[in-house]
């Protein structure tokens, strides 16, 4: 894959979330097993030690192996893809892009959709596309980030364990709407 020929508003979004999800964890409580950079252990349904690089259900390579490269194309198309964020405003794909990666693509899909009140399938389609263009984009995504700080606050009501993570998921929510301000901002005069 050639990463510079990917689109800037991907790979900009794609930065920002590997800030955010910083290089290599073993945390004993997160659910997903190994990470690095974002990209799970079990992000292909097995806890095998390996992370499957070409999405064939067979893992290839240890978490703390992948490159930034590699996790780039996983993001690319795993998640910026099978979202559509190329097709939709930039504050809203890079919303859905971060939610993606953070809580797979269907969980994303059906936030978006249950805030357009359009079929919540998890799967980004026409007709969402077409919902999201008739919104108020800045409600929109006040609503959207609501949507998650409460997605977060239930699975911590439904497995306590899981409150451990509670701080750094409010706070990426809080770096998640910065970023996307800040995007949206045109440049300032020097």
């Amino acid at each position: 894959m050639n990463i510079s020929a990917l689109s800037t508003l991907f790979l900009r979004a794609a930065s920002h979330v590997l800030d955010l999800e910083g290089g290599f964890v073993d945390n004993k409580s997160d659910k997903g097993g190994k990470t690095n950079y974002g990209i799970s252990d079990a992000r292909d349904g097995k806890k095998d030690g390996l992370v499957d690089l070409d999405n064939d259900g067979k893992g290839d390579i240890p978490p703390q192996k992948l490159t930034k490269e590699q996790a780039l194309e996983i993001y690319y198309k795993e998640y910026w893809q099978p979202c559509r964020c190329g097709e939709l405003p930039p504050a809203i794909a890079i919303f859905l892009f971060d939610a993606a990666v953070n809580h797979g693509v269907a969980t994303a899909c059906k936030m978006l959709q249950r805030k357009l009140n359009v079929l919540a399938d998890g799967k980004i389609g026409h007709i969402t596309i077409k919902a999201v263009n008739t919104k108020n984009l800045d409600e929109l995504l006040i609503n959207l980030l609501t949507e998650r700080a409460y997605f977060y606050h239930a699975i911590v009501q439904a497995n306590s364990s899981q409150a451990v993570f509670l701080d750094g998921w409010f706070a990426r929510l809080f770096r998640l709407s910065q970023f996307i301000n800040s995007f949206s901002q045109p440049p300032q005069p020097v």
